[in-house]
């Protein structure tokens, strides 16, 4: 379903982990009896010295079965730089590296249920890897 269609069909609005502690991930639970799709994800991540992380988004329903892991960048994130990461149909995938913006595609119409976990999965991260909140733009159906 095109997004035109879902804004005639529902209401937008957005959802927000808490901001985690360094070296942990971002995690987003779905209300209970709620429907939406997902518009775009963002993150920020601020990397000292030593890691290089490479930020996914992964969706996972109530019972833990991974339905989609999207990478938000083809390369690790260098050290000692920080980096904004947005997920959104139709994005062209960025380098990574030195970038400190970087785009990621996800599928358009990316529907999501009450109970389904929304959440960050970081390679490469460490005692010096800061995430921000994840914060996710959606249509409530």
């Amino acid at each position: 379903m095109s997004i035109s269609a879902l804004l005639g069909r529902g209401k937008p609005d957005y959802l927000a982990s808490s901001n985690p502690a360094a070296n942990t991930e971002a995690s987003i639970t779905v209300p209970q009896g709620a429907s939406m799709v997902i518009l775009c994800a963002h993150l920020t991540v601020a990397q000292g010295a030593t890691q290089t992380p490479l930020p996914h988004l992964q969706i996972e329903l109530a019972d833990g079965t991974v339905i989609g892991l999207y990478p938000g960048a083809s390369a690790a994130q260098n050290a000692s730089v920080t980096s904004t990461y947005d997920w959104y149909p139709g994005a062209t995938l960025t380098a990574g590296a030195a970038a400190t913006s970087n785009r990621a595609p996800i599928p358009e119409g990316l529907a999501v249920k009450g109970g389904w976990v929304i959440s960050t999965v970081t390679t490469g991260k460490g005692a010096n890897t800061d995430l921000s909140a994840l914060t996710l733009h959606v249509i409530s159906l």
